[in-house]
């Protein structure tokens, strides 16, 4: 639990005050005119997760206060009574009891998905609060351009929503309001978080090589974008650039360091996956097992189809209020999505338990050699995913099974997930590159520890061999820690710091010392 962020959008008192108190008015507007910018603890006693966003519509308080009090006395009575005011608000929503005046949602990506769900269904209840969070103008117009709108306001959640989407088999929803230069439009905007800056202009129409279409096709065995799209989407949208758009969102889905690091192979994937979706639904495509010539820029590429209080003092006042959090979180199954809909706080999915919780430290060390791109762009692993490798090097490192959820976290799988897909076994050069990656990361571990005459089967265990909690989902994974194991030199080397959001696996990943 956190300490909250107030976001106050308006603030208006009325004084109830005898003749000879109107003098106090002005002191009175001092007070309140500083509350919420001075007051950063003003709701801490209020049990609100990391990433939770809640919205309260408006707020009416109450707040009898001594005249002849200090100000930071009346500061303090005044802030008292507004989070009091707010907590009965949530304990409302946790007794389960609906509200039209508050939505609680687990994370930002729960309040994207709501406005996604709720649009689609022609829901307008929750428009305020998802005003009050930044992701539509209050001019928007009600469909598809106000989805547009919200989704590329937050184009890292633009995969993450539509996998969610295809999960809880939502995509027909959308489909009936979007276009397919509306997917383009979302595709192009989701490109920008992998660090895509231009693409072929004639996308479509490229031939892709055999090796694009070999690894189009394990691809699109692999992504819940692809499937629900390609195979239910209506035939109006074949046209638009709409199977380009899918086959760029499926590559951000299951491979963003292709398109990242490698964009031209990228591409000739994304034009294999487009060439598949003209010729009709893909063979042998089953659906994922469920567990929890031109270049064109590409920021002025639209392709046609761009698109909170305070207290009332015998003194009132009404107030809007967003407790605004970092983009992290949970998009949970669409159990949780609905109970946001109905301004209830979401359910998390299930978290898998793990005694290797700080191999994900390695993912800062892997990052920090620029081992993505090699990885990606090696001429020996290049043929693999991203995914398998890291898979290879995470049970190198440690001596757990392949559907640890430590092991399937440093893959970038959320837990539960099917261990990466393995065509044919390693050969012999593919075994050498994996273990050179791991010898630069060991090295590396013992350079930023100053251990460098440490056993390294020792150093490792040390290191790695930590309890932990992994909860993770679309575009998300938290890794739960005891406090009790932090470690001043793991800290000073930065290792156990939030990597944060790593556009090469596509994923937000947090540390939480619990």
């Amino acid at each position: 639990m956190t300490v909250a962020d107030l976001v106050v959008d308006r603030s208006v008192a009325r004084y109830h005050l005898r003749r000879a108190q109107l003098e106090q008015r002005g002191r009175l507007d001092s007070i309140l005119g500083t509350l919420f910018r001075d007051s950063p603890q003003l709701l801490s006693s209020l049990q609100v997760g990391a990433d939770e966003e809640i919205c309260i519509r408006s707020l009416e308080v109450t707040v009898r206060i001594r005249l002849d009090s200090s100000d930071s006395t009346l500061t303090g009575c005044w802030s008292a009574s507004i989070a009091e005011a707010v907590g009965r608000r949530l304990a409302w929503l946790a007794d389960g009891k609906r509200s039209t005046n508050v939505v609680r949602y687990a994370s930002r990506r729960e309040a994207v998905l709501d406005l996604v769900r709720s649009i689609s269904a022609g829901n307008r209840e929750h428009a305020w609060a998802w005003k009050q969070l930044g992701l539509i103008r209050r001019s928007s117009p009600f469909g598809a351009e106000l989805i547009v709108e919200a989704l590329t306001s937050q184009p890292r959640l633009i995969v993450p929503v539509l996998i969610e989407l295809a999960r809880s088999e939502g995509i027909a929803g959308i489909n009936r309001l979007l276009s397919g230069a509306d997917y383009w439009t979302l595709a192009v905007a989701a490109l920008t978080t992998a660090g895509v800056t231009r693409l072929p202009q004639e996308l479509q129409s490229t031939v892709p090589s055999l090796r694009g279409r070999e690894r189009a096709m394990r691809l699109a065995r692999r992504s819940r974008i692809w499937l629900a799209l390609e195979t239910r989407h209506p035939e109006r949208l074949v046209s638009d650039r709409h199977p380009a758009a899918i086959g760029i969102l499926a590559v951000l889905e299951t491979e963003p360091g292709l398109l990242m690091y490698d964009p031209a192979r990228g591409f000739d994937v994304v034009s294999a996956l487009a060439e598949l979706s003209l010729q009709g639904p893909a063979p042998d495509t089953a659906a994922p097992q469920e567990m929890p010539s031109g270049v064109t820029d590409v920021a002025g590429q639209p392709a046609g189809g761009g698109r909170q209080g305070a207290g009332q003092h015998e003194v009132k006042s009404g107030a809007n209020h967003g407790m605004d959090r970092p983009a992290q979180g949970a998009i949970d199954d669409g159990t949780g999505a609905e109970q946001a809909a109905h301004g209830e706080k979401a359910s998390k999915p299930p978290g898998y338990h793990t005694e290797w919780g700080g191999l994900l430290f390695f993912l800062r060390l892997f990052d920090r050699l620029g081992l993505p791109e090699i990885a990606v762009t090696d001429g020996i692993l290049g043929g693999r995913t991203l995914e398998w490798i890291l898979h290879r090097l995470a049970i190198s490192l440690i001596p757990a099974a392949l559907d640890d959820a430590a092991v399937l976290a440093f893959a970038g799988l959320p837990p539960g997930s099917p261990p990466p897909e393995m065509e044919r076994e390693p050969d012999v050069d593919e075994l050498e590159a994996l273990s050179l990656f791991r010898a630069r990361l060991v090295d590396e571990l013992r350079d930023v520890l100053e251990r460098r005459l440490d056993d390294e089967a020792e150093l490792l265990a040390e290191v790695t061999r930590r309890e932990a909690l992994i909860e993770g989902g679309p575009g998300w994974l938290v890794a739960h820690l005891p406090l009790a194991t932090v470690s001043t030199d793991l800290r000073r080397a930065g290792l156990d710091l939030d990597p944060g959001y790593l556009p090469w696996l596509g994923l937000v990943i947090r540390f939480a010392y619990e």
